[in-house]
């Protein structure tokens, strides 16, 4: 996590998220899973508080 709080990388993201990195890739492939993250720079990026709505909403469990 950055000094921001926010993730940075894929797999910062998978990480927090609780999955693997190419499962973070399948679902940044597809808008079917409205996953909360944002390109910058050549970068996904990602706020944990963003995620953890999400991961509500979607039913998935951080690890």
């Amino acid at each position: 996590m950055g000094k921001d709080g926010w993730l940075y990388g894929v797999k910062a993201i998978a990480g927090f998220v609780g999955v693997s990195e190419r499962t973070v890739a399948r679902w940044l492939e597809t808008d079917e899973t409205d996953f909360p993250v944002s390109k910058v720079g050549g970068r996904w990026s990602a706020h944990p508080d963003d995620l953890r709505r999400w991961m509500a909403l979607a039913r998935v469990s951080a690890a």
